[in-house]
């Protein structure tokens, strides 16, 4: 589509011409694509199919490291209209998270005077200032991407310069706490799942899991099934809770779910091999991360033991949609034999505990 590459090529052109004026810069988002290349651009992708929308992503890539961080922003965010548009989510997301480190020192340097007199501060700290009404932008560009696409997020969080200047940025705009949010789920995170009682175990892998609650909903609706599949007893649970969980649901209320078992890290199985509800210092705290649950000999071990006497329940602002693309689930990879569940728990009965107070390990001979 000649139309198409030369509507392309005329935004990659617009964006290498710096702002030099604070009128210039945008307000809203409506006013962000009231400039005639970026709409024209977007009327033609709309009518494009999703390879196209790809192709033109691509093209564009070059065009978000241009010298005006506003631009960069600017293009940016055209990649992410792309992308829910069908896009490939992968094309232009490292180009952004490249860029952000230096956007975000930008923008910090005039986050303490954001509120005052703008003109003042584009004629002192122009390129400053461009950053830092780039930045939502830029943000918001990310998180479309990284909501569709796992190996992303896991490439993010690597970005040391990037944690350390968010980390650093004062009087942050609400899509930083978005962005956060997104990098501080598990993603590609193998659990353990032991039950005693039911002489069963499963290995399952985690994505998208919020808190500890959203990782109890998802393993009750993964792990409760035909016990010919080597699946658990237990009541299946509420299928609008689960959708929530699982990302596939919005409700406006606040939905309940109660805890099939009580959920103890691998220091909860004593050498007895009983499991006790009562045993608060191995219970796994809901209000935590799967990132925080111990590891046993390099795994991270969950125990379903006897229900608490006064039975856990949570709502389902635990696991609160950060953004409708992202899909949160508890993949069951595979279901223990009898001799791997009996050798795990000699293993964990035997193995001596963490000292009081320390955050070592022991690490059990095998």
């Amino acid at each position: 589509m000649p139309e198409l590459a030369e509507a392309t090529q005329s935004v990659i052109d617009f964006a290498q011409q710096p702002l030099t004026a604070l009128a210039a810069l945008p307000v809203t988002e409506d006013e962000f694509f009231q400039e005639s290349r970026l709409r024209n651009l977007l009327e033609l992708c709309n009518r494009a199919s999703a390879s196209s929308r790809s192709d033109v992503a691509r093209a564009l890539v070059p065009a978000i490291a241009v010298p005006d961080l506003f631009q960069g922003s600017r293009v940016a965010m055209l990649c992410g209209i792309l992308v829910e548009w069908g896009a490939d989510p992968t094309i232009a997301v490292q180009a952004i998270l490249d860029r952000l480190p230096e956007q975000v020192v930008q923008a910090s340097k005039v986050a303490p005077r954001i509120g005052g007199n703008d003109q003042q501060l584009f004629e002192e700290a122009p390129e400053q200032l461009k950053a830092w009404k780039g930045l939502p932008f830029m943000l918001r560009a990310a998180v479309t991407m990284l909501s569709r696409d796992r190996g992303s997020r896991q490439a993010a969080r690597q970005n040391r310069p990037l944690a350390e200047a968010l980390e650093s940025l004062q009087c942050a705009p609400v899509e930083v706490d978005f962005f956060s949010r997104i990098l501080g789920l598990a993603d590609g995170v193998e659990l353990l799942v032991l039950c005693p009682a039911q002489a069963r175990g499963f290995r399952v892998l985690l994505e998208a899991v919020n808190t500890n609650f959203h990782l109890f909903t998802l393993l009750q609706d993964a792990l409760v099934g035909a016990s010919s599949a080597g699946l658990l007893a237990g009541a299946k649970r509420y299928p609008r809770v689960v959708a929530v969980a699982k990302n596939e649901l919005y409700v406006e209320e606040d939905l309940y779910d109660t805890a099939l078992w009580n959920y103890h890290d691998w220091t909860g199985l004593q050498p007895d091999g009983t499991l006790g509800a009562n045993d608060l210092g191995s219970w796994i705290w809901g209000e935590m991360s799967p990132l925080d649950i111990p590891l046993f000999d390099g795994c991270r071990v969950v125990l379903l033991g006897p229900p608490a006497p006064e039975c856990r329940s949570w709502n389902s602002g635990f696991f609160a949609s950060i953004h409708e693309a992202l899909r949160c689930k508890v993949q069951l990879l595979e279901v223990l034999g009898p001799g791997a569940v009996d050798s795990w728990l000699a293993r964990i009965r035997q193995a001596p505990r963490p000292a009081a107070g320390s955050s070592v390990v022991p690490r059990p001979d095998r």
